[in-house]
């Protein structure tokens, strides 16, 4: 895991942003399906970019992400299945 840096206000300084998170969709969704968990996102994120992230922040982004039409979720119990809209971004 890489080291996390924090700014002098104490905030973490790496920023995880939607274009970030469609990526791994991209990247992820050609190898296996078109659709990925909180989780497999989680998880695509430090791979793909190396950083350290919650799931709680990645939850975060993807709601911000769904209320900007960007992404689709469909919630089944405790857990909730992303996919990106085609005509998205």
């Amino acid at each position: 895991m890489p080291d996390r840096k924090r700014g002098k206000g104490g905030e973490w300084t790496e920023k995880i942003n939607g274009r970030k998170i469609v990526t791994v969709f991209k990247e992820e969704t050609e190898r296996v399906t078109s659709s990925l968990s909180t989780t497999e996102i989680h998880d695509g994120l430090e791979h793909y970019f190396d950083v350290e992230i919650s799931r709680q922040t990645v939850r975060r982004r993807l709601n911000s992400l769904e209320e900007n039409g960007i992404v689709e979720a469909e919630r089944d119990g405790s857990r909730v299945i992303y996919w990106r809209l085609t005509s998205a971004p």
